[in-house]
């Protein structure tokens, strides 16, 4: 079993060293206080392509701040485990959750729709999760028909007036995007 000490390298708390196992296909890196363990693993990965298509009918570009908040404070009125429910139709997206007898919230938010009116539903941890790992001023939420799994990106391209009144309100530039 090789091991190879790599060179040292500077962290703003410290020194990081870094060792590769090339019998083990593994590399150790170690800092002051933390450890970390990192292999190669054979055999095949999940093949994912086509769980998404290669083209989207409908996609809505909303600002992400004000969609994070929507999604919080209707996640609170939402049951356990249940759906937020994202309805797009012209010009705005619909956030809402609970129906029947339960609670019931919405929050009609500004964005541009692209496509038919559609509604799509996730779990709102796993939506905070995606649009608060974008780290863009605008979510472009893409989806190909009812039922199939929506693609969520940072969207980094011109920023329709409409939707930049609302960026402005909330203290983001347009050019942020």
């Amino acid at each position: 079993m090789a091991a190879r000490i790599l060179p040292t390298s500077k962290a703003k708390t410290g020194k990081i060293h870094a060792t590769a196992h090339a019998a083990s296909s593994g590399l150790a890196l170690q800092g002051d206080k933390k450890r970390a363990t990192v292999r190669l693993l054979d055999g095949d990965l999940v093949n994912c392509d086509p769980i998404f298509p290669a083209e989207f009918a409908e996609h809505l570009v909303v600002a992400t701040a004000p969609l994070i908040d929507a999604v919080k404070g209707i996640a609170l009125v939402a049951e356990r485990e249940s759906a937020v429910r994202l309805t797009f139709s012209a010009g705005s997206v619909m956030v809402e959750a609970g129906s029947g007898d339960d609670a019931h919230a919405s929050v009609v938010l500004d964005a541009a729709v692209c496509g038919e009116e559609q509604t799509i539903a996730a779990n709102p941890a796993h939506l905070l999760d995606g649009l608060g790992a974008l780290g863009a001023a605008a979510a472009r939420i893409a989806c190909a028909a009812p039922g199939n799994p929506a693609v969520l990106t940072g969207q980094s391209a011109l920023v329709p007036a409409r939707l930049a009144r609302t960026m402005r309100r909330i203290g983001s530039s347009p050019q942020d995007v």
